[in-house]
């Protein structure tokens, strides 16, 4: 099998055809570096020009055609260039001896290219983005490829030491604004972290980003993260002890979080860096939060006490939620190719699903990340199949460039498969994610191979089960919920006395995206009721077909879910101090329903 794998693109040199239109010859907008053998590569800031997609196929991503970013002037040796940007950058370079050099993703979202021996002269310079956009700000680093580096820990940090004392809660933590990002990658770093998965991402090694002196210390644990809206944060601390620790994906969304059980006082130094990188001029800000609690070991835990069936049940009957929609538009981190002419091709990758899968479908279950997996660049004839494997269940969604979804849980046993018949060329958005709710990041395979998906018979189980259907189109509707929609019934808070009700039909055939300790079950895309209540109110459901849970989004954009309440199966959300506006509520099923089931709604003071 070939493969064509850009993220791990080879960056052997490709000979130039004379139908390039790369203008070569013109002047570079940026400038020229000239970098030796003997000394570290030198960096040149620029702006992303990507106005054009690249007419070469073995150049991926967009440029300005009409003249390169830069120019290289190097006397021969060794040569490595690499590009950091927030925006997912590639590199195209035209060398001396007339060949193309290109790649897109070869460390992270980083483009890099490396010549042994590489010939004295010219080298021109394009830096494009992979999709077509500009603006952005780049930094291009050229020369000899650095000798793995130690942080410095005695630097001076760029922010102002943080004091933290033992006793900060995780509900009123220490909040800081810091500068992050950098250009050195955190897995080139001469350091060994404990990280169970690695750890990717950019700082800048010379200077840390703030150091915390906490002054606990016995049974408590430090917690630090990093959140910076939708960019994905990276964490890097060497604690007092010198041990250094490194996470890039265990806070909540993309941000990085570290957990230091058994803390002791002193200096933590902290690096705060992006995955993507940055370029030198753009630093993102981000919030550093510092609190602590006390630890427990869980091989201390009386198992006994824990499971004591005397004990009264005492279910959550709601809580505070939040919604994760996929998010469209954000970049995947792996970029995989099936071109004409092509087999196969496949890749690994790492994920850490959050969010129930917002899809609708016979097939569509499970946890999915808001930010898609892959893109997947498709030609050639059909049909196709991508798969997953993984060593736990997995789940897969796919959308097609025309907007079309298909989902998959199980094909090849308990892994997912999706074929495609009729493939469009163009770029397809692959999910991979997991049926049952996990905390720990999932390493799995992601292929794509023309022919179709091989499906597991009853019998190779050894029982006589029918399966389905391995795969199933899907529905999205939008953000999986319509926050907005047409509500079919329209509810007022009673002023005082008897509560007010209404006869509502409660759908269920879209696994809830909304997460919390009670949130689950199946909702409609639309709301199924629109209350307008200032104050304080419970809103209740109860039906005699079927286990009903519930989600309330208040006009202020709080969610709310509850699932059994009252040591009954219905579900029941106690609001207080509401403006007065008009909050949406999804009643919704236990279990996906074919068909919607009759449901008494129920507001009261």
């Amino acid at each position: 099998m070939r493969l064509l794998l850009l993220a791990a693109l080879a960056v052997a040199p490709l000979v130039a055809s004379s139908q390039a239109t790369f203008q070569t010859d013109a002047r570079p907008v940026s400038g020229t570096l000239s970098p030796r053998a003997d000394r570290a590569p030198e960096a040149l800031d620029l702006t992303l020009r990507s106005p054009t997609e690249s007419p070469r196929t073995e150049c991926p991503g967009s440029f300005d055609l009409t003249a390169p970013d830069a120019v290289v002037d190097w006397r021969g040796g060794t040569l490595w260039m690499t590009v950091r940007s927030s925006t997912d950058a590639t590199l195209a370079v035209y060398g001396p001896d007339g060949a193309w050099t290109c790649n897109d993703d070869g460390e992270g979202l980083a483009p890099v290219v490396e010549w042994e021996d590489a010939p004295r002269g010219r080298y021109v310079v394009w830096v494009g983005s992979f999709a077509q956009q500009g603006g952005g700000a780049a930094t291009l680093l050229a020369g000899t490829r650095p000798a793995p580096l130690t942080p410095d820990a005695q630097a001076r940090p760029a922010a102002d030491r943080i004091d933290a004392a033992s006793g900060i809660v995780e509900m009123t933590p220490i909040a800081r604004e810091v500068a992050i990002g950098g250009i050195d990658a955190v897995a080139s770093l001469a350091i060994e972290t404990d990280s169970e998965f690695g750890c990717s991402g950019f700082i800048d090694a010379a200077r840390p980003t703030v150091v915390v002196r906490y002054t606990g210390g016995g049974p408590d644990r430090l917690l630090l993260q990093l959140v910076a809206g939708t960019t994905d944060t990276v964490l890097l601390v060497r604690t007092p002890s010198g041990t250094w620790l490194c996470d890039d994906d265990s806070g909540p969304g993309s941000a990085a979080a570290v957990a230091i059980p058994n803390a002791t006082g002193g200096d933590y130094v902290v690096w705060g860096g992006t995955y993507g990188g940055t370029a030198r001029t753009a630093q993102p800000t981000a919030t550093l939060t510092v609190s602590d609690a006390a630890y427990v070991d869980p091989d201390e835990m009386d198992m006994d006490d824990d499971f004591d069936m005397d004990m009264d049940f005492d279910p959550t009957p709601y809580a505070p939620a939040t919604y994760t929609p996929l998010d469209l538009d954000a970049a995947p981190a792996v970029r995989l190719a099936l071109r004409a002419g092509a087999d196969a091709a496949s890749t690994e990758v790492r994920v850490q699903p959050s969010a129930f899968n917002p899809l609708s479908g016979p097939t569509c279950s499970g946890y999915l990340e808001p930010a898609a997996t892959a893109d997947l660049t498709l030609g050639g004839s059909g049909p196709i199949g991508i798969t997953a494997t993984a060593e736990m269940d997995l789940v897969l969604a796919v959308q097609t460039p025309a907007g079309d979804w298909f989902c998959s849980d199980d094909a090849d046993g308990f892994n997912p498969g999706v074929q495609i018949d009729q493939p469009e060329p163009g770029r397809y958005r692959v999910w991979v994610g997991v049926f049952g709710e996990t905390m720990d990041a999932v390493e799995a395979t992601l292929a794509v191979a023309r022919g179709e998906i091989v499906v597991t018979q009853p019998d190779e189980f050894g029982m006589d089960l029918d399966l389905g259907d391995p795969f199933s189109e899907g529905v999205y509707s939008g953000q999986g919920l319509q926050e907005a929609g047409r509500a079919a019934t329209t509810l007022t808070a009673p002023t005082g006395g008897s509560p007010q009700t209404a006869e509502v039909q409660a759908s269920g055939e879209i696994e809830s995206p909304v997460a919390g300790p009670a949130c689950s079950g199946f909702l409609s895309a639309d709301p199924t009721a629109a209350l307008t209540a200032a104050g304080d109110v419970s809103v209740s459901a109860r039906s005699d077909d079927a286990d009903l849970v519930l989600v309330i989004r208040t006009s202020d954009g709080q969610w709310f879910c509850s699932d059994d309440a009252d040591a009954s199966s219905n579900p029941r959300i106690d609001l207080s101090g509401l403006s007065g506006g008009l909050s949406r509520i999804w009643v919704g099923t236990f279990s996906r329903a074919d068909m919607p089931v009759p449901a008494t709604l129920q507001v009261s003071r």
